[in-house]
């Protein structure tokens, strides 16, 4: 089967693949999927790549898998880089198209207050931060400029944390700066952290994360993100 064929075959079933997982259990089929991706991106001449990646994110489930292959074809050694790394005029030209489909998947969620996310919405969000940053942080912004709270979003974007890792470890903690910068995020939450803890224990335990990683005056915020 041709590389873009089985490229829209994975996006088009992305998200339902079932197959048991191989590897001692570490590759199941969605991992697979994005294993394998990237190496047919790039099997494509680059000319045909940005069209190969827009096609893939017709669905919001093709666009995750769009958004993390095309990330891991431009990241080859799996860098820290929260976007897109490569000067070539084919990963420019594919972030933009893939970028008009995440605009394009998210306008529903425009419509509604960030306490009425989606788990589809909040994915989309994370994986455009990858692709193109300045984007999303333009977009976010319009956002909260526009009806959406803050600490809401970031209560729909940060997932509880598991296996008793910190709520907001280093790789959030990057995309938290790529989709916000930090200074911004504090600058927006003053009232939240300077004041009385609201009900909603998850948002208090949200607050008190970016409190402890909140840096001193005059302190850089450290790099440490991690892609997934």
């Amino acid at each position: 089967m041709p590389a873009a064929a089985l490229l829209q075959a994975l996006a088009d079933n992305y998200g339902q693949l079932t197959a048991q997982p191989e590897a001692m259990g570490l590759l199941g089929a969605d991992r697979w999927a994005r294993f394998f991706a990237p190496a047919l991106l790039l099997d494509l001449p680059p000319g045909q790549r940005p069209a190969a990646v827009a096609t893939m994110a017709a669905t919001h489930d093709g666009a995750v898998l769009a958004t993390r292959t095309l990330h891991r074809a431009t990241n080859p050694d799996d860098t820290a880089s929260e976007h897109v790394t490569t000067t070539e005029a084919w990963a420019a030209q594919a972030r933009d198209a893939l970028t008009g489909r995440l605009v394009e998947h998210l306008a529903p969620a425009t419509q509604r207050p960030a306490t009425n996310l989606t788990e589809q919405d909040s994915e989309l969000i994370w994986m455009w931060r990858h692709t193109d940053p300045t984007r999303i942080r333009t977009w976010l912004s319009d956002r909260l400029q526009n009806g959406w709270e803050l600490l809401p979003l970031l209560a729909a974007l940060i997932t509880p944390a598991r296996y008793s890792q910190p709520l907001i470890s280093n790789e959030t903690w990057a995309g938290l700066d790529a989709m916000f910068t930090h200074d911004n995020l504090y600058t927006r939450l003053a009232p939240h952290l300077d004041t009385p803890q609201p009900a909603d224990q998850y948002k208090t335990d949200i607050l008190q994360a970016l409190r402890d990683r909140r840096p001193e005056p005059n302190q850089t915020t450290p790099d440490a993100p991690e892609t997934p």
